[in-house]
């Protein structure tokens, strides 16, 4: 059964708060140069960050809220970021990094066989979704009424779909997928599908098995892809 309970956060204590690095810098770049004690401050506001904005919502959560809840001088918060709504930035980019580091590796793992491949995909993808889902709803919520905020998710959800189209044209090369399919109208109908259900399978009150769901889910994209092995690669068995 898909499980409703929001992940457990657990924050880091201790460590040396470093001082004099350029806020300007790190908004541009999104981190911290190093590593040890200075990341693991910074992610411990990100933790903290997480829990305020979830107990408080975006508008009503202050930066003090946040240093209170990780353990911190009000001036440390502003080694690591320049203003609430920066916090609120990098906290957003953790989806696109799990997305970025779990699901766009996993495209990799069975090259041969788009199946396979999306199988893994898919289901890769729905562990981010049931992982972050408090972020999500977080960032769909304040998308709402912030339109730097909507825009980025726009911004991320094209690049989804650009991939995946780039995906479902190399699968056509290798004689896997439909000649006739329409590869960036299946990658946004695909995209917009899967990223809406997963966020109603954890966030709603769904009371589907995961398993089943997942099965379902890459049944839609074999049969819109049409993938199927090529007749030559059965023929070479």
């Amino acid at each position: 059964m898909a499980t409703h309970i929001a992940p457990e956060i657990v924050l880091t204590r201790g460590g040396q708060i470093p001082s004099g690095i350029s806020v300007q810098r790190r908004s541009q770049t999104g981190v911290i140069q190093g590593e040890g004690k200075a990341q693991r401050t910074r992610d411990r506001i990100l933790q903290a960050a997480r829990i305020v904005f979830a107990r408080h919502g975006y508008q009503d959560a202050t930066v003090e809220h946040v240093v209170r809840e990780a353990g911190l001088a009000r001036g440390s918060f502003y080694t690591y970021f320049s203003s609430k709504h920066d916090l609120f930035r990098h906290l957003a980019g953790v989806i696109d990094r799990s997305i970025a580091e779990e699901v766009v590796k996993s495209d990799a793992l069975h090259k041969s066989n788009p199946i396979e491949n999306l199988s893994i995909s898919n289901q890769v993808y729905l562990a981010v979704v049931k992982r972050n889902y408090d972020l999500y709803v977080l960032v769909d919520g304040v998308a709402s009424f912030d339109h730097t905020v909507r825009d980025a998710r726009l911004a991320s959800r094209q690049k989804h779909i650009d991939r995946v189209a780039k995906k479902i044209q190399q699968w056509q090369a290798m004689g896997w997928a439909g000649p006739d399919v329409n590869a960036e109208l299946a990658a946004a109908l695909l995209v917009s599908m899967t990223a809406t259900f997963s966020r109603w399978l954890y966030v709603g009150e769904s009371h589907f098995d995961e398993n089943e769901a997942l099965e379902y889910l890459n049944n839609i994209w074999i049969t819109t892809c049409k993938l199927a092995e090529p007749k030559n690669a059965k023929d070479a068995k």
